[in-house]
């Protein structure tokens, strides 16, 4: 039995996002939005066009963009994060009230 594959032409938009995060590290993300040109991705019962994909394609793409911009604003506007405590400088104390282990002891 012989197989015949078909390859469809596939319609992409590419976005990429940055942003800095809370802790001052620069973020980004990439995404590829896609459709492809077969019998049957239709619209109304007809085949779509090239140029109705990617107005498709772009609205979801904006959406993504946007969506993701109004969260980093939520996020930026919340306030740097929290910084853990910081220790206290000096030799380290073994639990159970003895010196460090750094100390070294001469015989």
């Amino acid at each position: 039995m012989r197989h015949i594959r078909q390859v469809f032409e596939v319609v992409s938009v590419k976005a990429v996002r940055k942003w800095v995060d809370a802790d001052g590290k620069k973020r980004q993300e990439t995404r590829k939005f896609w459709q492809s040109i077969n019998p049957f991705n239709t619209k109304d019962g007809a085949v779509k066009a090239r140029d109705q994909i990617l107005s498709e394609i772009r609205a979801e793409r904006d959406a993504w963009l946007s969506a993701a911009s109004e969260s980093e604003q939520i996020a930026a506007a919340a306030g740097p994060k929290a910084q853990p405590n910081e220790q206290k400088e000096g030799p380290l104390e073994a639990p159970d009230g003895a010196a460090s282990s750094d100390a070294k002891e001469q015989p």
